[in-house]
């Protein structure tokens, strides 16, 4: 546990700095990035013969090996850990944004909004004025987190049709 950390007043990193919390938090990161990774495989399948899907599940990609990169760095490690970070806050409403346009173009409208909707929430969170970056940080991540969930869920009622 961690009774220091504020949600107002921290990064999420902070939790990956010293102690058992570091070990759980940086290593929890990785096994996330790890599961990220085969997810944008499984949609870099589903995108097959179109370039705008494949470049989203590409940046989806990058996004977990971005985030993996914030596991191995943690805080103490700079310039590393901030450049990961950056990336990876970077690259998940990008990838949001791309994948939109294929899903749009594909016919899957709904979903395609809905991740357009995400990637706002996920970009412009960070507009606001914050003491410190966790609530930006975990506003993004679950965005991302909602649509992959209900993408994934997608992909696998398309498997059953298939």
């Amino acid at each position: 546990t961690a009774p220091w950390f504020s949600w107002t007043g921290n990064a999420l990193s902070d939790l990956g700095v010293s102690g058992l919390t570091a070990t759980i938090f940086n290593g929890g990161l990785m096994a996330t990035a790890l599961c990220m990774m085969a997810f944008s495989i499984g949609v870099w399948e589903l995108t097959e013969g179109n370039t705008v899907g494949r470049t989203g599940s590409g940046a989806l990609f990058l996004a977990a090996v971005f985030l993996f990169g914030i596991g191995v760095f943690p805080e103490t490690v700079e310039p590393h850990h901030i450049i990961f970070s950056v990336a990876f806050f970077v690259a998940l409403p990008v990838s949001m944004f791309v994948l939109s346009a294929y899903m749009i173009r594909s016919g899957m409208k709904d979903l395609g909004y809905l991740s357009v909707a995400a990637g706002i929430v996920a970009a412009l969170i960070w507009a606001l004025e914050w003491d410190g970056v966790a609530i930006p940080e975990a506003v993004s991540a679950l965005m991302t987190s909602v649509m992959s969930v209900i993408l994934g869920y997608r992909m696998r009622k398309w498997d059953k049709v298939l």
